[in-house]
């Protein structure tokens, strides 16, 4: 019995010593390692979710989204099948009987595609243009105006219709005109003014610018003869109305004053000037020329001026001589 119980602790303390033992040893599959890390992986596990459950964080997320292109998406499904065929053959060599054993194997493959087509959103935009057209007033004859005493009456009207839709529609007439009114307006306002307060001054004007008109009238008409030909026909305007004027407004007081005074009955010098104005004549009709077959406006203004000058000049002194020599008889 004793014995037995010594047997017992001494088992007891041999067991406790070989635990203790085993425990401590650096075996690392021990079972006293696995319980030891499994009671730390608890822990460790329980203070993270305590943790985590112990912090709040709140996320607050705005999104705004403007969509513009819409999307068109078309799924294709490819099927693709492969088929292999396995043979396998097993031969008895006691009986010389043989055996084939055939297996078919089937691989099926499926593909699908997926594309996206994007669907373009077209937009037009209109632009409208506004055109605004100024219609700049052309300078107005100013002395016939004050002489007709309005700018509706007959005569003026007329002369402002020849300016503008006869000789100002043509490159020749444009250049004579800028020549013109460049002489013309440099005293026209002050006669103007002038006329506008004396009656009878501006009843002798007109008197003096009737025939004017008249010589107009007929350039006029030379004009919408020749209009088939607009350079033509306003060469052939500005010489009838040059000529007619030269003649009436230069010639016929030109003649009373020579007939007159002997001094100025010299053929000799009457003859001179009859050719130096014919010559000029003949320079502005070549000037003429060049400057249409070239569209040079410079040279058609230069050349239009000489020759309405020249045939001014040279009707007043063609006419004056001629009126001249039968004065003297009267």
């Amino acid at each position: 019995m004793i014995l037995s119980k010594r047997a017992l602790l001494l088992t007891v303390l041999l067991s406790s010593v070989l635990c203790v033992a085993w425990y401590s040893s650096p075996s690392p599959t021990g079972v006293g390692d696995v319980l030891v890390q499994g009671l730390v992986t608890v822990i460790t596990s329980t203070q993270i979710i305590n943790s985590t459950l112990a912090t709040s964080t709140t996320t607050s997320t705005t999104s705004s989204t403007t969509s513009v292109t819409s999307t068109s998406t078309t799924t294709t499904a490819t099927s693709t099948s492969f088929s292999a065929t396995a043979t396998t053959s097993i031969t008895n060599s006691t009986t010389s009987t043989s055996t084939s054993y055939t297996d078919t194997a089937t691989l099926s493959s499926t593909t699908l595609t997926t594309a996206t087509i994007p669907l373009t959103s077209s937009t037009t935009l209109t632009s409208t243009s506004l055109s605004t057209t100024t219609l700049v007033k052309l300078p107005s004859c100013l002395i016939a105006t004050a002489t007709f005493g309005s700018e509706l009456a007959p005569e003026v009207q007329f002369l402002r219709d020849f300016r503008d839709n006869e000789i100002l529609r043509t490159a020749a007439g444009s250049g004579f005109m800028v020549a013109f009114n460049a002489w013309y307006y440099s005293f026209s306002p002050g006669v103007a003014v002038y006329l506008s307060t004396h009656f009878v001054e501006r009843t002798v004007m007109k008197g003096v610018l009737y025939p004017l008109v008249g010589i107009l009238k007929l350039s006029s008409m030379t004009f919408t003869a020749a209009s088939a030909v607009p350079e033509l026909a306003a060469l052939l305007s500005g010489l009838v109305a040059s000529s007619l004027i030269g003649a009436f407004y230069l010639g016929l007081p030109l003649s009373l004053l020579r007939g007159r005074v002997r001094r100025l009955r010299a053929l000799g010098a009457q003859r001179m000037l009859e050719r130096l104005f014919a010559l000029m004549l003949v320079g502005g009709m070549s000037l003429f020329l060049v400057g249409e077959l070239f569209s040079l406006s410079l040279l058609l203004m230069v050349s239009s001026v000489v020759i309405i000058l020249s045939t001014l000049f040279l009707s007043a002194t063609f006419t004056s001589g001629r009126l001249a020599k039968k004065l003297q008889f009267l």
